[in-house]
């Protein structure tokens, strides 16, 4: 093999590694920032998981049973179980990796002689417990792969139903377009098909008030207004009545003197004595 092939070779495969790493690195921003969005507003706690490792599968878990816990009323424990299940898987999966380092470190300076019966007992029962181990180890990751897309279908059905067996079919077989899809649908809140019985009042869809069609009325008669009640005015106290003043007396007006007579005019007055002057004048 020529070195120029070499050459071409190693950068192929170089550049087949950034690649796998910088959609790895797209890929897990992306489902960082869609779980995250969708965790807080939704209001679960601790939804900074969204950015750990194991912590993202725990927030698909998280969001899909708060969605069908709402949904059906009954209290859902996916994200435990996976939580356990996937535990269990890296839990195994460190002990695989111990024993077969033993069993390199034990076995290595062996390689070029012959083993004898009971070395190779025990050779072959170490292999067939790590056989088993790994057995176990991808029967627990097939069932926490199982419940977090059982998850991952809830989540898509509370955001986009419509799209939702789509978006998982293709998450399970491409499984670098799950991010993707996450992203797509990290601001949407689908309404939610309730199955239980009764609907807690916080969870009851809006009611829509149907109107009517207008029906034709007939012509509107003038109708007398009815009277507009006024004010009744303040009745304020009568003033005090002035002093009227005092009217004259009627007085008797002198009586005209009767005229004299021929004969009394004639008669001469007589003189006033002096007696009749003084009682005058007292």
């Amino acid at each position: 093999m020529s070195s120029s092939a070499i050459s071409s070779l190693l950068g192929s495969s170089i550049a087949a590694t950034l690649l796998n790493l910088a959609l790895a690195v797209v890929s897990y921003v992306f489902a960082g920032i869609s779980l995250y969005q969708i965790g807080k507003r939704r209001g679960l706690r601790n939804y900074g998981f969204a950015w750990v490792p194991i912590g993202n599968m725990w927030m698909i878990n998280a969001i899909g049973d708060q969605y069908e816990t709402i949904r059906t009323g009954k209290k859902k424990q996916l994200r435990w179980w996976a939580l356990g299940l996937l535990s269990g898987f890296v839990v195994l999966y460190v002990v695989t990796a111990i024993v077969i380092f033993a069993l390199i470190f034990r076995y290595a300076p062996l390689s070029g002689t012959e083993l004898d019966a009971a070395q190779t007992i025990s050779l072959l029962s170490s292999f067939l417990v790590v056989l088993v181990i790994m057995l176990v180890m991808m029967g627990l990751l097939i069932a926490g792969n199982v419940l977090t897309y059982i998850s991952l279908y809830r989540l898509y059905r509370s955001t986009k139903p419509n799209c939702s067996v789509v978006f998982l079919v293709l998450s399970i077989v491409f499984n670098f377009t799950m991010p993707f899809f996450l992203f797509a649908c990290r601001k949407y809140d689908a309404p939610i098909e309730y199955v239980r019985d009764p609907i807690p009042p916080q969870y009851q869809p809006p009611v829509q008030q149907l109107t009517a069609a207008p029906q034709p009325t007939p012509e509107a008669q003038p109708t007398e207004a009815a009277p507009v009640e006024q004010p009744k005015p303040v009745e304020q106290a009568a003033p005090a009545p002035e002093a009227k003043p005092a009217e004259p007396t009627a007085t008797e007006e002198p009586k005209p003197a009767e005229a004299a007579t021929p004969a009394e005019q004639a008669a001469p007055a007589e003189e006033a004595t002096p007696d009749d002057t003084a009682s005058s004048e007292q």
